[in-house]
């Protein structure tokens, strides 16, 4: 595993996915529930258990992505972009609730689907917007 740090983010780099799981999963499934076969992972640093490998960075950052692929990295640093910036965040919040409520509704399902929580649905909604295809959901990016 290869760590890096800068300002209050922590990217982890690992050689395989199934290692990467094993380290993250039971962290990002008390993150934002279980999903299987993760392809990277993002969370804040105070839901990384005190017996974790990863406990002893608790004061040095805020935030935890990890990948195993950088073909992933753009979508977590879309999560911790979500979560460290406010200004960001409120953008777009707002952008996701003035949304048309059809293409809304498409979106939501679509992260139903991918077994998503509630809560989770603005910040994945961002994360894969800015960071797939231009028709990710099935029409152009806003």
């Amino acid at each position: 595993m290869d760590i890096k740090i800068k300002d209050q983010l922590m990217i982890l780099r690992f050689k395989s996915n199934t290692y990467m799981n094993q380290i993250l999963d039971p962290i990002s499934n008390s993150y934002e529930g279980i999903i299987l076969n993760r392809l990277g992972h993002n969370f804040p640093i105070e839901y990384v258990p005190d017996n974790h490998c990863l406990s002893k960075y608790k004061k040095l950052v805020k935030y935890v992505v990890g990948v195993s692929d950088f073909k992933h990295l753009s979508h977590e640093l879309l999560h911790s972009k979500f979560y460290l910036d406010a200004t960001y965040r409120e953008k777009i919040t707002n952008e996701f609730n003035q949304m048309d409520l059809k293409k809304k509704t498409r979106i939501i399902n679509c992260l139903k689907k991918m077994s998503y929580p509630e809560d989770k649905w603005i910040d994945e909604y961002q994360a894969y917007t800015y960071s797939e295809k231009n028709n990710f959901w099935g029409f152009g990016k806003n």
